[in-house]
């Protein structure tokens, strides 16, 4: 199943480059290793691949087609 980078970083589908960006930091913060507490690899490493693809243009509408949701 595809994973839903909206989700994975918290913001609306029409969120804005400055939402998408803010809230990859903030959770890279949270989740990144060298902050201790709620660190998670896994999760962090989620965080930067949504963030990846939503911060491109060409990448998130390209996975905005293979989900199907109009641009």
């Amino acid at each position: 199943m595809e994973k839903n980078h909206y989700k994975t970083l918290g913001v609306p589908r029409d969120a804005d480059e400055k939402k998408i960006r803010s809230a990859y930091r903030n959770l890279a913060k949270k989740f990144h290793h060298d902050t201790g507490e709620g660190s998670s690899a896994e999760r962090c490493h989620a965080v930067q691949g949504a963030s990846e693809v939503l911060s491109d243009p060409e990448k998130r509408l390209q996975y905005a087609r293979r989900l199907g949701i109009r641009q």
